[in-house]
C-alpha cells in the first residue's frame, strides 16, 4: 500500500516530467521583444529579421520556420505579406526528446497615421500666421511636418518640424498675412513614416478702400478649410489693440462697408467663427476662432480729408538721428492744429496742441526705440499722415 509521502513524490516527479516537456518562449523582432507577444505591424517596405527565444523541454531545439528557414531565426519583409489580409509567421520548435510545439506570429501592414490641422489665424503679437491642431491619440507619433503651398497649385514644401512633447502650434516666420493669404498643410511623422496630406486650411486676406462720403469698403478672401465657417464677425478700432465688435456678416459674404465710422485713424479686422475649436496639448490654451490680418486707412486718410487748397507740411531731416522739425503752412491759425505720432502698432505715443506757431521740434529722446512711426497732423477741416523713420 502507498503511502501518502509515496503518491506526493510521484505526484511530484509527474509534474516535473510534464513541466519539462512543454516547450514555450516569444518572438523578437531586430533583437527587441514583441509587444503583444502574438502581433506585429510591418513598416512599408521593410524587412525584419524575427528570431524565437525558445525555452522548457529539453534542449538543444530544432526549428522550422514556415519560410523555410531551419535556424531561430529568419527574415520576413514587407513585399512578402499579402495585401489586405493578415499574414501570419509560424515556426515549428523540437527539443532533444522530441517534444515538438508550434507558435504563430500574425504580421499586418502598419496602419496609416492620419492627422489633420485644426486652424489657422493670424497672431497679432508677431504679425505672422500660426497653425494649430490637436495632438494626435497614437502613442507612436514622433512628430509633426507642417507644409506650406508654393506658387504653383497644390504642391507644398516642408517649412518646420514640431516634436510631439511640443505645444501644438506652429508660427510661419516667412509669412506676410498684410499682403497675401497662404494654404497650409501638415502630417505625423510615426515610427514607420509620415502620413498622407488629409485637409487644407487657408487664412483670410483683409484690405480696405475708400467707400463714398467717408465710408470705408472691407474686402477679403474667405477662410478655406474642413468645415465651413459659422458667421464672419468685423472688429474696428482707433487703435490696432482696441478693436470692438461692430457687426457680424453671413460666411458666403466677401465685402463689407462701414456706413458710419467715426472720423480719423481706423484699424479693421475680420475673425472667422468655426463650429469647433481647438486645443493643442494643454488645458489652459483654447482657440476658438480665426483672425485675419488687420488693416488700418492711414495711408487713405490724406485723400479722404483734402481742404480745396495744396498745404505744404515737411519733416525734416527724415530719417531723425539726433532731432528734426516739423513745418506746416495751412491758413488757419497754428492753434488750431494738433500734432499726433503714432508707433507701427497703432499706438498714439505723443499729442502736441496748443500750437503757438508752424514748427515743432522733435527729438530722438521723444521715441522709445527706432522704427517707422506715422506723423498725424490735423485740424477741424484737414487731416494729414506722413511717415517718420527714427534711427
Amino acid at each position: 500500500m502507498k503511502t501518502k509521502t509515496t503518491t506526493l513524490l510521484l505526484a511530484l516527479l509527474l509534474s516535473m516530467a510534464v513541466k519539462a516537456q512543454t516547450l514555450t518562449g516569444y518572438f523578437l523582432a531586430n533583437g527587441d521583444t514583441i509587444q503583444g507577444f502574438t502581433e506585429f505591424f510591418f513598416c512599408t517596405d521593410s524587412c525584419y529579421n524575427f528570431s524565437f527565444a525558445a525555452s522548457g523541454g529539453t534542449p538543444p531545439y530544432t526549428y522550422l520556420w514556415s519560410t523555410g528557414s531551419t535556424t531561430d531565426h529568419t527574415t520576413l519583409c514587407y513585399s512578402d505579406l499579402q495585401p489586405n489580409n493578415d499574414d501570419t509567421l509560424l515556426v515549428r520548435v523540437t527539443d532533444s526528446n522530441s517534444h515538438q510545439e508550434s507558435f504563430f506570429l500574425r504580421a499586418q501592414e502598419y496602419p496609416e497615421i492620419l492627422q489633420q490641422i485644426c486652424l489657422v489665424t493670424v497672431d497679432t503679437a508677431l504679425n505672422k500666421n500660426l497653425i494649430i491642431w490637436q495632438q494626435n491619440t497614437n502613442p507612436d507619433v514622433m512628430s509633426y511636418n507642417i507644409y506650406k503651398e508654393t506658387t504653383t497649385l497644390n504642391q507644398f514644401a516642408l517649412i518646420g518640424v514640431v516634436p510631439r512633447d511640443s505645444l501644438s502650434v506652429f508660427t510661419d516666420t516667412t509669412s506676410n498675412p498684410a499682403q497675401v493669404s497662404a494654404r497650409y498643410t501638415m502630417t505625423a511623422v510615426s515610427l514607420c513614416a509620415a502620413s498622407h496630406f488629409v485637409s487644407f486650411h487657408k487664412t483670410m486676406h483683409l484690405t480696405i478702400n475708400t467707400g463714398i462720403n467717408n465710408t470705408w469698403n472691407l474686402i477679403w478672401e474667405n477662410y478655406s478649410g474642413d468645415n465651413s465657417p459659422v458667421k464672419y464677425r468685423i472688429w474696428r478700432g482707433s487703435t490696432a489693440n482696441g478693436l470692438e465688435l461692430i457687426d457680424s456678416v453671413s460666411p458666403t459674404v466677401t465685402t463689407y462697408t462701414d456706413l458710419t465710422p467715426p472720423a480719423g485713424i481706423l484699424f479693421y479686422s475680420l475673425e472667422m467663427i468655426p463650429s469647433y475649436t481647438c486645443q493643442p496639448g494643454t488645458k489652459d490654451v483654447l482657440y476658438a476662432s480665426s483672425f485675419s490680418n488687420r488693416v488700418d486707412n492711414s495711408s487713405l486718410l490724406a485723400i479722404n480729408e483734402k481742404e480745396p487748397f495744396t498745404p505744404k507740411v515737411n519733416i525734416s531731416p527724415n530719417p531723425l538721428i539726433h532731432s528734426a522739425s516739423i513745418t506746416f503752412s495751412y491758413p488757419l491759425n497754428p492753434g488750431d492744429y494738433t500734432i499726433e505720432i503714432y508707433d507701427m502698432h497703432g499706438r498714439c505715443i505723443k499729442t502736441y496742441s496748443n500750437l503757438t506757431n508752424r514748427t515743432l521740434l522733435l527729438n530722438h529722446s521723444d521715441f522709445k526705440s527706432t522704427g517707422i512711426y506715422l506723423v498725424r497732423i490735423k485740424s477741424p477741416l484737414y487731416s494729414e499722415i506722413l511717415k517718420l523713420l527714427v534711427l
